[in-house]
């Protein structure tokens, strides 16, 4: 996985320069994937075989753990861009 930076914008350097993978739980990493890739929350539960309740869950989590507010900005930093 991509070594990924946040630039400084008024928020902490959230990865530290570490890979995406180690700031989150393996699930909130196959969740985080699959936004990456564009797939909304209901195709999501279907491939990861949970309920739309959880991938709403770990996205939630995700979110406060990076300090973003939505899927793109998850889909920008799973890619590399920095924000």
């Amino acid at each position: 996985m991509n070594k990924l930076i946040l630039e400084k914008s008024g928020r902490e350097e959230i990865l530290q320069g570490r890979p995406l993978k180690q700031c989150l739980t393996n699930r909130e990493s196959e969740v985080a994937q699959c936004i990456a890739q564009g797939k909304c929350d209901k195709l999501i539960a279907r491939d990861l075989n949970i309920s739309t309740n959880t991938v709403k869950n770990h996205l939630r989590n995700i979110f406060n753990k990076l300090q973003i507010s939505d899927r793109f900005q998850l889909a920008l930093i799973y890619h590399g861009i920095k924000l």
